[in-house]
């Protein structure tokens, strides 16, 4: 049975499943299953600029993301080097003591370098490299990311392939 709890996070209730039983049969807390968390940064702020930070939402946002992967065991973030994908992952590195790694969208490397990785890993996006991450991490074309904020996917590598959670924060 799922034991559910209700958490007061940035300033709004969310009803929260509790992770370590939820997340189980998907090896969460284990070190030999190490997955790869996918986010898109969370809401921007209407700013007048190229390279924008977030909003109070996002940010609020950003913090419940941290929340919710307190206890993912999150070893490895990357993000691109906007202020919207940084800010996202800020929280979740301060969480999880490690260091944000920049990468380049235009860089097709990364897909091949987390699928060889070791490490439970975070990997903030924006929504137009998201799909593309997932199809070249997992080979599958009918997992399509909304335009809503706030999707987190989870894909774990098992000797059948990849397996992919899709949750909402």
């Amino acid at each position: 049975m799922n034991q559910m709890k209700r958490t007061r996070v940035g300033g709004k209730w969310v009803l929260t499943v509790v992770l370590s039983i939820v997340f189980a049969s998907w090896g969460w807390g284990q070190k030999s299953a190490p997955r790869i968390f996918l986010v898109r940064h969370c809401e921007k702020a209407l700013e007048s600029t190229d390279d924008p930070n977030l909003s109070d939402e996002g940010k609020r946002r950003a913090e419940r993301l941290a929340y919710l992967l307190q206890s993912a065991g999150i070893e490895e973030i990357f993000s691109t080097a906007t202020r919207r994908t940084m800010q996202t992952g800020e929280p979740v590195a301060r969480a999880a003591g490690v260091s944000i790694k920049n990468y380049d969208v235009k860089n097709n490397s990364l897909a091949t370098d987390l699928k060889n990785i070791s490490r439970t890993t975070l990997v903030v996006c924006h929504s137009y490299n998201l799909a593309e991450l997932l199809k070249a991490l997992t080979g599958r074309t009918d997992i399509t990311p909304s335009d809503d904020y706030g999707e987190l996917f989870m894909v774990t590598f098992t000797p059948n392939g990849a397996e992919v959670a899709k949750f909402h924060f």
